[in-house]
């Protein structure tokens, strides 16, 4: 393909993938063909596959951070995101729920908490949980006066000890004397300062080991949640053992005795690596470039890391089913940027637009399937998502725009609208789709009123069609109909 730089599609050290049922005398092996369309996904994701024709995952095309609708032409006079083609930045823009402003200090995943007055019976636990450290995306702050701060509480993937103790100040311990460490910090914390702020470092440093203590007597070693539900099994990964920790909390608080009974959770998971400018194929991942490793399964380069997310959702989406809760928990993914479409001569480089995809409970009945080998259990639909039907074999799986893979593309009257897209000469897609809009549809289904939508999302009424004929975008509405009832 041209666009490829020249480099051949099927070869292992080219960028591309041969397309489904398309020629593949390379040693890379073609996309699997996803049901009802003419797209295909990475053969290492067969999961995500899966989920996708068993309408249970939607994939969002050409989605990025966006101000303004903008064209190739009207590129330099239309406001557009700060600091394009960082990863920091536009890392920020996706937290923040703005695609202009990337000096805000709230998140719109704590904005939404606020908004919509999530809650935790389990006291002191914030409604915003991460398992990837700290993330602006989850700071907000509740409505009302005085407003209070909402921080994320922040576990680890242990499933020992998930919550953060005081190393050697267990209460009951008498182990290296730590009960005798915590009723000495227990006697200095109940002592009485004349210094400001003391009490409330006090009720902080009490609440905190309190709260620490609630969590891991649930779902740490020992707990009731501490076994994950239906015996599902996740891989051993960085992104597979923080998806089983959320679905520790989950089902903490959906089950009787749990103990948390949360109105509504945000979680924050993160995985990374995707940065490579070069040996995309070949790569530590313990398989070889054309394929997965005989004996562990296991591919290299770039799709060893797109395998691990595709085996960690699916084992997160049969927990919910598992759980019952696949109806109420919505995944989606986020990232900063696509990449380049054509070569750097070892692999691509930053660009804009991305492909990003939503996972939860669907709307027909997929009882007798399975997913990675494993059954899925219960799942007889009714669900958010508008993906396909697989009983009646209709739907979407693809909403937005995938544009034509063509450098420097620019719109013309004989594309058809769902291929249009335009583009710089590296293949850098300006997106038809903003993030804003993604994350103004998921916290509408959350619970945010639409009045208050621009108060969260303060872009997403500047997509309509204001600006004549190069208005690209998939939808000109704040959301995006891939939600039941959106």
């Amino acid at each position: 393909m041209t666009s490829r730089g020249g480099l051949y599609v099927g070869s292992a050290t080219a960028l591309g993938i041969p397309r489904p049922g398309g020629e593949a005398t390379g040693s890379l092996p073609a996309a699997l063909q996803l049901a009802g369309t003419p797209h295909g996904v990475n053969p290492a994701c067969p999961e995500l596959r899966e989920l996708h024709d068993l309408g249970r995952l939607v994939f969002l095309a050409n989605v990025g951070p966006l101000v303004d609708p903008v064209s190739r032409s009207t590129f330099n006079t239309r406001l557009r995101p700060p600091q394009l083609y960082s990863h920091s930045d536009q890392t920020v823009l996706w937290e923040l729920g703005d695609s202009l402003d990337s000096n805000k200090r709230d998140g719109w995943g704590g904005m939404l908490a606020g908004w919509i007055g999530a809650q935790n019976s389990l006291a002191g636990l914030p409604p915003c949980i991460t398992i990837a450290g700290q993330s602006r995306f989850l700071v907000g702050r509740t409505q009302g006066s005085p407003a209070q701060p909402i921080l994320p509480y922040r576990l680890s993937t242990s499933a020992s000890t998930p919550a953060p103790v005081l190393n050697n100040y267990a209460a009951g311990s008498t182990t290296n004397l730590a009960n005798v460490r915590r009723a000495n910090l227990e006697a200095l914390l109940a002592e009485t300062y004349p210094q400001a702020f003391t009490r409330e470092f006090r009720d902080l440093s009490d609440r905190a080991l309190t709260l620490g203590a609630a969590i891991n007597e649930r779902i740490g070693s020992g707990g009731a949640f501490n076994a994950l539900p239906g015996g599902v099994v996740f891989p051993n990964t960085s992104i597979g053992n923080q998806l089983a920790q959320v679905a520790r909390m989950i089902n903490a608080s959906r089950a009787a005795g749990g103990g948390i009974n949360a109105n509504r959770q945000i979680f924050y998971v993160s995985t990374g690596g995707y940065d490579t400018h070069d040996g995309q194929f070949a790569g530590s991942g313990g398989g070889p470039a054309n394929g997965p490793n005989p004996t562990t399964g296991l591919w290299g380069g770039q799709q060893g890391l797109l395998q691990q997310v595709s085996q960690a959702v699916a084992a997160f989406y049969r927990a919910l089913v598992a759980m019952g809760a696949h109806n109420q928990v919505l995944l989606f993914s986020a990232s900063e940027f696509g990449r380049t479409i054509n070569s750097n001569g070892n692999g691509t480089d930053h660009g804009w637009g991305g492909v990003q995809f939503v996972i939860g409970g669907g709307l027909g009945n997929i009882s007798a399937a399975s997913l990675g080998g494993q059954p899925v259990g219960n799942d007889t639909g009714g669900g958010p998502l508008l993906g396909r039907n697989p009983q009646a074999g209709t739907g979407r799986g693809l909403y937005g725009r995938y544009p034509r893979i063509v450098l420097n593309a620019s719109d013309s009257a004989a594309i058809p609208n769902d291929e249009k897209g335009e583009c710089f000469s590296r293949g850098q897609f300006i997106p038809t789709m903003s993030s804003e809009q993604v994350g103004a549809t998921l916290a509408r289904w959350m619970g945010l009123d639409n009045a208050n939508v621009p108060l969260v999302f303060p872009n997403v009424d500047r997509y309509d069609d204001f600006i004549g004929n190069d208005n690209l975008m998939a939808y000109t509405t704040r959301t995006i109909p891939f939600l039941a009832g959106i």
